[in-house]
């Protein structure tokens, strides 16, 4: 199982498109992620926090700008410990993102600052004592004094009070106290929230608490010394069960305010509470946000990039993930400004927001998992034609089909192999047509009795072509496509009775599943899909029409960048039997128009 992070880039008029798709790292129990600009460049990063045994580990995984996340570093932060938290911070204010680790040592809470070098690496900078232990202590980052390092605040309990100590960073990675401060009297549900209240660059307190029938906000000013004094106490609205706030700036004036968001009968309404810039709040506004559904979730973030915070709600709909954009006028309300699909449904999804490409608006980012795969391809090299690293594009290319089919098929005995679990390839190199022309060839050679799905295949590569693709980076793309054939992709069309050429020069493929997605991507109501009449008898009848399609992975033309393997083809082998994860494919859109394919070759 892997993680993957789907960018979600806002367009800035209230929808989100996909950016890109990108594996950010194995599966690991506990693994947590965060978003933070860990060079400074503007543009906002991906970290994965993971367990090796006994050590916390973290990957920087940095934005291209262009919706896509590259490894830039993986770096030892700190022993193993359960309730251990970490937070983004910069800590010495040089604008690149650091990390602050809390753990807990017998009595004592303490912080390991991880510092980033620019690079994607993060190195210890110092270790602080950062306060006593005490059951339900929270820790925030904040600047209290308006120097542009982070601080840490620590809340705790002392019988019946909240108490704040502030430990100020000397901006060379410690922390040392600067203060406490009584914060207001002991209530259950209490809540704490940092902002910036006044626009003094200090952020400051907020306290939501529970009196009877009303939730109030108490108003603890930061005093830029590590203290903080109440400022006011504000009326925020009648009790409701699951009612949540935000903070947010909806007016663009620089001092942070506050949304809540509460169910009312079958909706979802948010009222906006104005900070008057002197400790207290008033209502500005309130708006319908949404109906009411299990699990919605609302997200703050400037989708427009005009400086005013709005309200993002994203929900499902049976199999789909929506995100509706709910825009602040600037007055206190929130106008419906589009719905986008933003994913499918999958358990365990986590959305972040998040500037990937430094254009001043907001994105989502979609983490979630690759199911398991029980479907096994080994590669039987029979020659000794293939170099070590294009052996393991061969493996790579086993995997990336492992991803998409995900079913375990029933053993098969052969007498030279053995037991096959679940397919063997024969794979050679051998000379077909010089170069540029026929790059390869492949299909099944032994299909299971019951199923027909094949067990033994084979594939055969044009020794003029190889080197050169490899040179080019094209045979990563070559053999995925080679391999789908022995899969059944266009091999087994005519097999399980899914290829129709009654209609002479039109040949179509009507498999219901990948119909369904070639529908919903073209926008369409077919009942078919349109297959290559063309080419000779190795890519007619064998392909995706390549006039339709063009730079999707199973035509029968290799085109100049990308390839992507669809949702379409994915679902074309659930429509041989194949239990198959169809959201394991990659982005892929129509580009319409008559496609050249002068400058394409024939595989």
């Amino acid at each position: 199982m892997v993680f993957n992070a789907t960018t979600w880039s806002s367009n800035g008029r209230g929808n989100f498109n996909v950016a890109g798709v990108s594996w950010v790292g194995d599966y690991r129990a506990n693994t947590q992620y965060f978003t933070l600009d860990y060079n400074g460049d503007g543009q906002e990063d991906l970290f994965e926090i993971w367990q090796n045994q006994n050590s916390s580990n973290a990957t920087t995984w940095s934005s291209n700008g262009q919706g896509y996340f590259d490894v830039a570093g993986v770096s030892w932060v700190g022993a193993y410990r359960e309730n251990t938290q970490y937070f983004t911070l910069d800590y010495n204010g040089d604008g690149r993102e650091d990390l602050v680790e809390i753990w807990q040592d017998q009595g004592s809470f303490n912080a390991t600052t991880w510092s980033s070098n620019g690079q994607g690496n993060f190195d210890v900078a110092g270790v602080s004592w950062v306060g006593a232990y005490r059951d339900n202590t929270q820790y925030f980052i904040m600047d209290q004094n308006g120097d542009g390092q982070d601080d840490i605040i620590e809340i705790w309990q002392d019988q019946g009070s909240f108490n704040a100590t502030t430990w100020s960073s000397n901006g060379r990675g410690n922390f040392d106290v600067a203060g406490v401060s009584w914060i207001g009297g002991y209530q259950e549900n209490t809540q704490y929230f940092t902002l910036d209240y006044n626009g003094d660059g200090r952020e400051d307190l907020v306290e939501i608490w529970q009196d009877q029938g009303s939730f109030n906000a108490t108003t603890w000013s930061s005093n830029g010394r590590g203290n903080f004094d109440v400022a006011g106490v504000s009326w925020i609205g009648g009790y409701q069960e699951n009612t949540q706030y935000f903070t947010l700036d909806y007016n663009g004036d620089g001092r942070e305010d506050l949304v809540e968001i509460w169910q009312g009968q079958g909706s979802f309404n948010a009222t906006t509470w104005s900070s008057n810039g002197q400790g207290n709040f008033d209502v500005a506004g309130v708006s319908w946000v949404g109906a009411y559904r299990d699990n919605t979730q609302y997200f703050i973030m400037d989708q427009n990039g005009d400086g005013q915070d709005d309200i993002i709600e994203i929900w499902q709909n049976q199999n789909s993930f929506n995100a509706t954009t709910w825009l602040s006028n600037g007055r206190g309300d929130f106008i419906d400004a589009g719905i986008s699909w933003v994913g499918d449904y999958r358990a365990n999804t986590q959305y972040f927001t998040m500037d990937h490409n430094g254009d001043g608006q907001e994105d989502l980012v979609e983490i979630w998992q690759t199911p398991e795969s029980s479907f096994e391809i080994d590669i039987n090299f029979t020659d000794n034609n293939l170099t070590q690293a294009q052996q393991d594009i061969f493996l790579q290319a086993a995997n990336r089909w492992s991803e998409i089919i995900i079913g375990d098929l029933p053993d098969v005995y052969v007498e030279d192999i053995g037991l096959i679990d679940d397919i063997v390839i024969d794979a050679s190199v051998v000379n077909i047509d010089g170069e540029d022309g026929i790059l390869g060839s492949a299909a099944p050679t032994l299909l299971r009795e019951d199923s027909l799905l094949p067990y033994r295949g084979r594939m055969q590569f044009d020794l003029a072509d190889i080197a050169n693709l490899e040179a080019k980076g094209q045979l990563d793309d070559v053999v995925i496509h080679e391999m789908g054939h022995v899969l059944g992709v266009g091999t087994l069309w005519d097999n399980f009775g899914l290829l129709d050429t009654s209609d002479g020069g039109n040949p179509r493929y009507t498999g219901a599943s990948a119909t369904a997605e070639y529908n919903a991507i073209f926008g369409l109501s077919e009942t078919s899909i349109p297959v290559e009449a063309e080419g000779g008898s190795g890519t007619a009848l064998g392909h995706w029409r390549e006039s339709v399609f063009d730079n999707e992975l199973m035509t029968g033309f290799l085109n100049p960048g990308t390839n992507p393997l669809s949702r379409i083809t994915a679902a074309s082998l659930e429509d041989f039997g194949y239990v198959v994860n169809v959201n394991a494919a990659d982005f892929y859109t129509p580009t319409g128009g008559l496609q050249d394919t002068s400058n394409s070759l024939i595989v």
